[in-house]
């Protein structure tokens, strides 16, 4: 399988964070249970959304996101997905905004900000995957910047947590069937 480069959205990312693992099963495999991925079964994560009223994905298709905040930037079967939320993620319940994903990219409203999640998927020797999570979290102006710092301060022990769990669920799904 030969290496397709996602595209890099939020190129000026003033926070980004990567979590992998490896998992025992080919890259199509892979993907196909990470379109599948329902969060509820990463109950520490799902207990977070449900206390912040965010509505947990029931899988990273764009009818499991439906309601969410979530929304499907780009899918590059057995590749990538990367997932986008614009938000005001400092405050209880996210002030999470419902947006065009076509338009994310120019969509540059003061006071907010946006995040992607990216899973990368690469092949390893012996059909094993590589799946990584890239988290990038850009500020759209100077006040949510400020905000958005303090918050990430107190919950980026907990934020990273959450994506090594839906990693690690995702993982235990996929080897478990196999």
């Amino acid at each position: 399988m030969s290496y397709i480069r996602p595209k890099v959205f939020l190129s000026q990312a003033q926070f980004t964070a990567n979590h992998s693992i490896g998992i025992n099963a080919n890259p199509a495999t892979t993907f196909s249970h990470l379109q599948e991925l329902d969060f509820h079964h990463a109950r520490i994560t799902s207990w977070l959304f449900s206390l912040r009223k965010i509505q947990v994905p029931s899988a990273l298709t764009a009818e499991g996101l439906a309601g969410t905040g979530f929304h499907l930037l780009e899918n590059i079967p057995n590749h990538s997905l990367t997932l986008g939320l614009i938000g005001q993620f400092w405050k209880k319940e996210g002030n999470l905004q419902k947006f065009n994903p076509d338009n994310f990219d120019i969509n540059h409203t003061a006071g907010f900000a946006k995040a992607t999640w990216t899973f990368q998927l690469l092949e390893l020797p012996s059909k094993k995957t590589l799946l990584t999570l890239q988290t990038r979290v850009q500020c759209m102006d100077e006040n949510s910047l400020e905000r958005f710092r303090k918050y990430w301060w107190l919950v980026k022990w907990i934020s990273n947590f959450t994506r090594r769990e839906l990693l690690l669920t995702l993982k235990q799904t996929i080897e478990k069937k196999n």
